[in-house]
């Protein structure tokens, strides 16, 4: 649709995110997000939550938006040392192949010492579930990341709606939700990749 559109329906987009921009407030349709259950396979139960993915489908606009703000904020985080040095997914120029590619270069060097190599791994499946919100936009204002960004994102974050697409639930039924960064925003992983940055430095 954006790609498609002529000039004044730029120019009136344009305006629109501004107005979001200088009044900081979400449009209330745009807390809303659809959650479709995605299941994981392995065999697992079928009947159980915890087997199934909750892919967040938001509008192609609210995406816009976010990506402006990804646009500010990955940058402000780069330059001020944000996020921990040892943090490679979802960052500009690193990949987690660089993180696997280190650990294996640490523990070849160790061997060869015939020293013994402890590490453990972390199970990130649900990690996007449990991360606490308020916390989050705390996080955040103590990283320097202020004024309008960190009004907007506090904003967001207190009006988040799902609407879970199942046959048996009917459409009018919309749940607040207190934790989670949906996972399908393009803010999720910067957002998760700074409350994790606290946990590693604390």
């Amino acid at each position: 649709m954006l790609q498609s559109s002529d000039t004044n329906f730029l120019h009136l987009m344009f305006l629109y995110i501004s107005i979001i921009w200088e009044t900081e407030t979400y449009p209330s349709e745009w807390t809303l997000a659809l959650l479709q259950p995605v299941y994981k396979g392995g065999g697992q139960d079928r009947l159980s939550p915890a087997s199934y993915r909750s892919i967040y489908l938001l509008t192609t606009i609210t995406k816009l938006l976010e990506g402006i703000i990804q646009a500010r904020l990955t940058p402000f985080t780069e330059i001020h040392n944000t996020l921990t040095h040892v943090q490679k997914g979802s960052r500009p120029t690193r990949q987690i192949h660089d993180a696997i590619y280190a650990l294996i270069a640490i523990i070849q060097h160790r061997a060869e010492k015939c020293l013994t190599s402890y590490c453990c791994f972390i199970d990130y499946t649900t990690v996007y579930l449990s991360v606490h919100r308020e916390r989050l936009i705390m996080i955040l204002k103590d990283n320097y990341i202020s004024g309008k960004m960190w009004n907007l994102l506090r904003e967001n974050s207190k009006r988040v709606r799902i609407r879970v697409l199942h046959s048996l639930i009917p459409a009018s039924s919309q749940e607040p939700i207190g934790r989670v960064l949906p996972e399908g925003s393009r803010l999720s992983p910067t957002l998760f990749g700074i409350f994790a940055a606290e946990l590693m430095t604390d």
